[in-house]
């Protein structure tokens, strides 16, 4: 994959919209929420490859005041885990054009959650509280009957105490990275992004990342982490705001390997079949592709939306980071969400093709035109052309 081009785009409300491909890929979902960034309004699902609207699931009555990443869909998004207050876990399940209470959990360690994921399986819910814990919760879904069952098994406190922003779960599930903030209260309150990782195998801590070295005068920010993906189950990318991107062992929990980018690594997505190619977003609003193989970049998608990156004004220059880049599972279509402003155009989502998809399409085509003999063209050519896909 060398190329990208656009297959298809629409304008959507806010560029933090948060996307989902359910229904073995044929739709997106959208997470559609106000300009305060934080409050969820509707659930909006697109066919994804045309982007025509399917429904559009109000879920305002169910929320207040709650952040993306206490609320949580199940695997096919037929039911939504939301925290409310007191301890509660309200379990919705999705309508025609709305919501459905079902059931609601209570534990005494559920009270302020930070973030909330659930397995593959769909058998184990995983949370993280303010209490810096991270919680195990066995689930149990019958989607015949809507019965739920949750069940505690047991939490963790974590390496380093931080305000966890995101969980993400290893390919074969046996690691857990958590994602956070710390901040040191000194004469000059600074942050640090934080990087750890639990073995749930051994139930231990293997990892970490500490992004600022505090200790030294000045300051070392250039090793802050700013987006991460797991490449295996043993390697982790993270990218940095020095616009590094580091291949880490993550057994040996030592750097194997450093990328440049011309600017911020905002976000990185694994292909699904090739491994060893990633996909990530750069705070100048574009797309770079990476080649862990040549170590080097295959191509760059400059600019999509066409804002000027000579002496911008700072405020506009922070808004164009690409942070929301999925993948289909056949690596075919990639779809991503280019911010746009009041100076140039609207937020877009738009569904880049890359040369796998092109070549299925022409492959296509060239198999009608050759098992009806329409296209005038000798079998024997056809045959020869044939053999490159």
């Amino acid at each position: 994959m060398s190329t990208l081009t656009v297959f298809n785009e629409i304008e959507i409300p806010y560029n933090n919209t948060k996307l989902k491909l359910i229904n073995d890929d044929t739709q997106i979902q959208f997470i559609i929420h106000n300009n305060q960034a934080y409050n969820p309004e509707k659930i909006e699902i697109y066919d994804s490859y045309t982007l025509d609207k399917k429904a559009s699931l109000d879920i305002s009555p169910f929320i207040d005041k709650l952040i993306l990443n206490k609320m949580i869909f199940n695997n096919d998004s037929q039911y939504v885990f939301i925290e409310q207050s007191y301890g509660k876990l309200y379990i919705l399940k999705k309508t025609v054009d709305s919501f459905k209470f079902i059931s609601e959990f209570e534990h005494p360690r559920i009270e302020s959650i930070s973030c909330l994921i659930i397995n593959k399986d769909q058998n184990i819910l995983i949370m993280t509280n303010y209490n810096k814990e991270i919680l195990f919760f066995r689930l149990y879904i019958n989607d015949q009957t809507d019965e739920i069952n949750i069940r505690y098994i047991k939490h963790y406190k974590l390496q380093v105490m931080i305000n966890v922003y995101d969980l993400v779960l290893s390919p074969d599930e046996s690691k857990l990275l958590v994602y956070g903030i710390k901040t040191y209260f000194d004469d000059d309150d600074f942050e640090s992004n934080v990087i750890e990782i639990f073995d749930i195998c051994t139930d231990s801590f293997i990892f970490l990342i500490n992004g600022i070295d505090y200790t030294h005068n000045p300051i070392n920010y250039n090793n802050n982490p700013n987006t991460y993906a797991f490449l295996n189950n043993d390697t982790l990318i993270v990218g940095c705001d020095s616009n590094y991107i580091q291949i880490w062992n993550i057994n040996q929990s030592e750097i194997e390997d450093t990328l440049y980018s011309d600017y911020k690594i905002c976000s990185i997505k694994i292909m699904n079949h090739s491994p060893n190619v990633f996909i990530a977003g750069t705070s100048d609003g574009n797309i770079i592709i990476f080649d862990l193989n040549r170590s080097q970049y295959i191509t760059k998608i400059y600019n999509h939306l066409m804002i000027p990156i000579i002496n911008p004004d700072p405020d506009i220059f922070r808004s164009i980071n690409i942070r929301n880049i999925l993948i289909d599972k056949n690596d075919e279509l990639i779809y991503v969400t280019f911010p746009g402003n009041i100076y140039t155009s609207p937020h877009k989502l738009k569904i880049l093709s890359t040369n796998k998809y092109k070549n299925k399409q022409l492959f296509t085509f060239l198999l009608i035109l050759y098992r009806t003999g329409l296209s005038g063209v000798p079998y024997e050519l056809c045959d020869l052309i044939l053999k490159f896909f």
